[in-house]
């Protein structure tokens, strides 16, 4: 399982960190992070799926999320022209993404010292148990004020 995050650079992310339980939610005012935080690890599943998280860098545009190019994602207070993305599993140390910036680009290319995770099919980022919502679904069993609306991330 995923129990922590850690994103730097990104968006409205300068450097944030989050510690994940088996069901987090996420609550807040508009351009706090929350969809920036989803939208890391779609765009790091995202770029696992085609092949490139490990041997390009980070795909910006795809099945998952479409940010647009460079100049899109990297925080207005970067101090760094890198985005860099810390992930820990349950028992597991710290793995750190590392992406160089560029601008025009929709493709940010791995850093010079970004470092290698082996075997990333075991984790649950990038193994067949990783879902995510793609529709939205009404719970239509329940009492009208009762009902719940899950939306499209």
């Amino acid at each position: 399982m995923l129990e922590f995050i850690r994103i730097q650079r990104f968006k409205s992310l300068s450097d944030a960190s989050f510690t994940l339980a088996p069901l987090s939610l996420f609550s807040g005012l508009n351009g706090m992070g929350k969809s920036s935080l989803i939208q890391t690890l779609l765009l790091l599943r995202q770029s696992f799926e085609k092949n490139a998280l490990f041997s390009k860098g980070l795909l910006l545009k795809g099945d998952y999320v479409n940010l647009g190019t460079g100049q899109d994602i990297l925080s207005e207070h970067a101090d760094a022209n890198t985005l860099e993305f810390i992930l820990t599993w349950t028992g597991t140390k710290p793995n750190s993404f590392k992406y160089s910036y560029s601008a025009q680009s929709d493709l940010q290319p791995i850093a010079k010292d970004a470092s290698a995770l082996s075997h990333p099919e075991s984790y649950s980022l990038f193994n067949k148990i990783f879902n995510i919502f793609r529709r939205t679904v009404l719970v239509q069993n329940l009492p009208m004020k009762h009902r719940i609306i899950i939306s499209k991330i």
